[in-house]
């Protein structure tokens, strides 16, 4: 009895899978840092308030949005075909 590995579909799983992993972690990430963005305060210290450079609220809202939207592409296309 001879098995036999095909090596090229191994590899076009494992890079597709890796490719999958490293989106939805950006997106993930991405998710969660427009989170900290709308939840920051700015510190205050004997009245002089320092804030961020990442406490704007617009760009809280982007990185909220932007995964949201890729993950409805994604989903619409995946129901459509």
């Amino acid at each position: 009895m001879k098995i036999t590995i095909d090596a090229g579909k191994i590899f076009k799983v494992l890079w597709r899978t890796i490719i999958t992993m490293l989106l939805i972690y950006s997106l993930v990430f991405t998710f969660l840092t427009g989170i900290k963005i709308l939840n920051a305060k700015p510190w205050c210290l004997d009245g002089v308030c320092i804030s961020g450079a990442l406490d704007d609220p617009l760009f809280g809202w982007v990185c909220l949005l932007v995964p949201l939207m890729v993950i409805a592409v994604i989903l619409y296309r995946i129901i459509r075909n």
